[in-house]
Formats: structure tokens, C-alpha cells, sequence
């Protein structure tokens, strides 16, 4: 009985061993031109901010010829608060949507706060707020 405990304790310390340590991200502030770079092409990451936050979401959904690879590598509140896909609006604030794209935005928010892990906020350029005023809320 004892032979058939240390056989499982090996064979469960070797599955340890095997596992591959994942890759931890220690949460910091990005600029917006450090973000671009985690587009899925640049780098082999998907980071999309969503009302100042950073997530690291998956390649299959936010990679490249992904789905949602649109949203990568910026700050894409405004597109996924109107329910829009593009960049004219990515990296600019959002505080200034009407009430449905708020909430709309939020429920996107709680998304990704769900699935995927926040490594980091933005750190807004000086234009972030200037540019927001040339679109509709």
C-alpha cells in the first residue's frame, strides 16, 4: 500500500515539474505607444484597455486574424461602449459617452474583468481628452 502511495506521490510531482510556469505580469501604468506594440503582431500579446484598464486577453479571440483584433494594442472603450468595430475613436476618453454607451461599456468591462487577467492602467497622452471632443457621445 505504501509502494502504491509513493508511486502516485512521484508520478504527481513529475506532472508538477512538467507544467510550465506562466508568465506573470507585475501591474504598471502604459502609454498609449507602449500599448500599440501589444497588438498580437508586434509582440505575441493581446493587451486591450477597456475604461483605463489592461488586459491581457487571448490570441485566439483578440490575436492576429482574430475576431476582436481590432481592440488590441489601444484603448478601445469608445468602440466597445457604441458597439462599433474600428480605431478612429480608439485612444481617446470615453467619460464623455452618452449613458447607453456607459453601460454598454461596463458590461464589456465586467467581460473582460472575468476573463482575463489586468496587467496594468493607462497612462492618458496629452491629447487623450482633446480627442474624445471631436466625436459624437
Amino acid at each position: 500500500m505504501a509502494l502504491i502511495f509513493f508511486h502516485l506521490f512521484l508520478r504527481t510531482r513529475q506532472h508538477l515539474v512538467e507544467l510550465a510556469p506562466k508568465s506573470v505580469f507585475i501591474p504598471r501604468g502604459y502609454t498609449l505607444e507602449e500599448l500599440s506594440e501589444y497588438d498580437g503582431v508586434k509582440k505575441p500579446l493581446a493587451f486591450v484597455s477597456v475604461r483605463g484598464v489592461i488586459y491581457s486577453c487571448s490570441m485566439e479571440m483578440y490575436g492576429v486574424n482574430a475576431p476582436y483584433n481590432a481592440f488590441a494594442g489601444r484603448d478601445s472603450s469608445r468602440h466597445l461602449g457604441k458597439v462599433k468595430v474600428g480605431r478612429e475613436e480608439s485612444n481617446a476618453d470615453w467619460t464623455t459617452l452618452s449613458d447607453a454607451h456607459l453601460a454598454a461599456l461596463k458590461d464589456w468591462d465586467e467581460l473582460l474583468r472575468s476573463k482575463y487577467v489586468a496587467v496594468g492602467w493607462i497612462i492618458p497622452s496629452k491629447d487623450f481628452i482633446k480627442r474624445a471632443e471631436a466625436f459624437e457621445p
